[in-house]
């Protein structure tokens, strides 16, 4: 397994080789470090892939429909004392 990082105009792009498939494409940052840890968690989550392991997650990153919902619950949970 191999694996590159190279600037190729204003963002890092990664190029990466496992098991024979080449796996390519932007990291869309122009920060070298950041672009590492991206390249470095594709690749996880490539060979997480291949031997049917689930991908980890590390973020909550809630859907606008799930935000909207909350928001609505809470709306119809709220009493008003005192109408204007």
């Amino acid at each position: 397994m191999s694996e590159n990082i190279r600037l190729r105009g204003k963002y890092y792009y990664y190029d990466m080789m496992i098991d024979g498939i080449r796996y390519k494409g932007t990291t869309k940052t122009t920060d070298i470090n950041l672009a590492e840890k991206i390249a470095s968690t594709i690749k996880s989550d490539i060979l997480r892939q291949k031997h049917d392991l689930p991908i980890v997650v590390k973020y909550n990153d809630k859907i606008f429909s799930e935000v909207w919902e909350e928001y609505m619950n809470s709306l119809t949970n709220s009493v008003c004392v005192n109408p204007v």
